[in-house]
């Protein structure tokens, strides 16, 4: 209040040098006094207040703008390589027990394999699989998706035909033939799985199948020479030996013939009684396996029905020189007893 009062007095003191009568004074003196209290009284009211509201809610100092970062280009990750595809395992040659059955005196191995044919050349390996890059969720950087590519035709038959050794070896046959079919579906040209399927079929009494396959063969793998030996089998299986005897003779022209194929010949041959024919054959078998001691007793058997009892008592002996099943060995000691007396 000191300030108030020292106001009043100022102005009480200005009025009293101006010459102001006394009584106005006094009166002008009390209405401007309290004039001046109200003012100066909200004056200090407005500053307590603000004092007391900036007290109380301080104003936040504005946040230090960050300094700009350069631009930088963001390199995306190199994309993940695809895993090698797996090389397409080669074909194997068929197991001992897929070979076509034929009796004992007629019985062939599997042709040699050939050289491969355009149909037949490894498949290149498919192409990686397909990388799709897609925004990486939080990072914006791409994340990369492989896509797995599609089986070719000779990669489904491929694994088609391996899963069908593994099916006859556990001797599930009908289902190894449709593993079969589906190979030669995808890849006519599978000579293998073409060869093996015949052997099932002619092995089963499957014998209008195993013809069309035959015929499809010989068709798609001209000069191949085991068609011809099939052929010839699956006739000797329906007793036709002298239709046999005409196809393996055909299939001469082709060239190639094994041990086993002449062999097999010589055999339809004396079959069909002619001897001179069979014994020709019985030579070349034995020209090129001088080993196999059963080829050697054919050719002394044929020559022996000739008359030839000389040369029919040579090959005797050279049978007896080599391996021989038991029977046929006495066989053989009979046989040069008789002709060597």
């Amino acid at each position: 209040m000191s300030v108030i009062n020292r106001v009043l007095k100022d102005l009480d003191r200005n009025r009293a040098l101006s010459g102001t009568p006394s009584g106005v004074r006094a009166v002008a003196s009390q209405r401007v006094g309290s004039v001046w209290v109200w003012i100066i009284l909200a004056i200090l009211l407005l500053g307590s207040a603000a004092a007391f509201l900036l007290k109380r809610y301080p104003v936040p100092a504005a946040a230090p703008t960050p300094p700009a970062q350069p631009l930088t280009a963001v390199t995306p990750p190199a994309p993940t390589p695809a895993p090698p595809a797996e090389a397409t395992p080669a074909e194997a040659e068929p197991p001992e027990g897929m070979v076509m059955p034929m009796p004992s005196a007629l019985a062939v191995a599997p042709a040699p394999m050939p050289e491969k044919s355009a149909a037949q050349k490894p498949a290149a390996k498919p192409a990686p699989a397909a990388q799709v890059a897609e925004p990486h969720a939080g990072t914006g950087r791409p994340k990369i998706i492989k896509e797995p590519s599609l089986a070719t035709p000779p990669e489904i038959a491929s694994a088609a035909f391996h899963d069908a050794k593994r099916l006859i070896e556990q001797g599930r046959l009908r289902e190894a033939q449709d593993k079969l079919n589906l190979v030669l579906s995808q890849q006519p040209g599978h000579l293998l799985a073409r060869q093996t399927l015949i052997a099932l079929l002619i092995d089963q009494g499957e014998v209008l199948r195993a013809e069309l396959l035959i015929r499809e063969g010989a068709a798609l793998h001209p000069g191949e020479i085991w068609f011809a030996k099939a052929a010839g089998q699956l006739m000797v299986r329906q007793g036709n030996y002298a239709g046999a005897a005409a196809a393996l003779k055909e299939g001469l022209s082709h060239g190639g013939a094994d041990a086993e194929y002449w062999a097999f010949l010589a055999g339809v041959y004396n079959k069909l009684g002619r001897m001179e024919e069979a014994a020709q054959a019985y030579r070349q078998a034995v020209r090129m396996k001088p080993d196999n001691g059963t080829w050697w007793v054919g050719l002394a058997v044929a020559l022996e029905r000739q008359g030839h009892r000389a040369d029919a008592h040579t090959a005797y002996q050279q049978a007896y020189r080599v391996r021989l099943a038991p029977e046929l060995k006495d066989f053989v000691s009979q046989k040069l007893a008789e002709l060597g007396g």
